[in-house]
């Protein structure tokens, strides 16, 4: 690859520079860069929204089209990819359920795509309809002038379970990662991820029938 403006050679080793090191021309997106990169960040799971948001801001602040206008249609062009790449990382891992879910992607350890039952609803992995049916059960038996605020209990119930678990997942991951890595151990986090699957589901649809005051994450 050679720069668009001064034809200087670019390394190919490593991660893609965003500059030509000799014209300082604003050179196109490199591909390869994961969704931690676009925010100059480690893939970790533990980071504080607030933190990723001024991130986000940041790089979007450099990058941002609006700053390359005088410099040519080449300059603006690389300017939106950057842009774009910058605002997909942060819809990606704004979300924690899918930031936890995309380091195990990274990994080699990711998830197969979600599938959606007769109802159009996120079906829930096989080995958590037991437990998801029970508690839709004891859902569906609750009557009287009480129903609403038991509903309204046992749905932050759920979301405060969901919300300990992604912690807990999450900090397992990180110190995995900051051990041996997750190498063998693949199906394991893959079965926990997929119980938080199975748990943000019943939220969503918890909060679309009696919304409990938390919204479903």
């Amino acid at each position: 690859m050679e720069c668009w403006r001064c034809g200087t050679a670019i390394p190919h080793d490593g991660v893609r520079p965003d500059f030509c090191a000799v014209c300082q021309a604003l050179l196109a997106p490199d591909p390869a860069r994961s969704h931690f990169g676009w925010l100059d960040l480690s893939p970790r799971f533990s980071y504080d929204l607030d933190h990723l948001a001024a991130r986000h801001r940041k790089r979007l602040r450099r990058f941002h089209p609006d700053r390359y206008h005088g410099q040519g249609e080449v300059a603006w062009r690389h300017a939106v990819a950057h842009a774009t790449a910058i605002n997909d990382a942060w819809r990606a891992l704004s979300d924690p359920q899918k930031r936890l879910e995309y380091l195990l992607k990274l990994h080699g350890a990711a998830l197969p795509p979600a599938t959606f039952d007769p109802a159009g609803q996120i079906a829930m992995d096989p080995i958590h309809q037991i437990e998801m049916a029970e508690l839709n059960t004891a859902l569906a038996e609750l009557d009287g002038v009480d129903a609403h605020t038991e509903r309204t209990a046992i749905g932050r119930q759920v979301a405060h379970q969901y919300a300990r678990e992604l912690d807990r997942i999450g900090g397992e991951i990180d110190a995995a990662l900051d051990g041996d890595g997750l190498d063998g151990a693949a199906p394991i986090w893959q079965a926990a991820v997929s119980r938080l699957r199975s748990l943000r589901s019943l939220l969503l649809r918890l909060d679309a029938e009696f919304p409990f005051g938390q919204g479903a994450p």
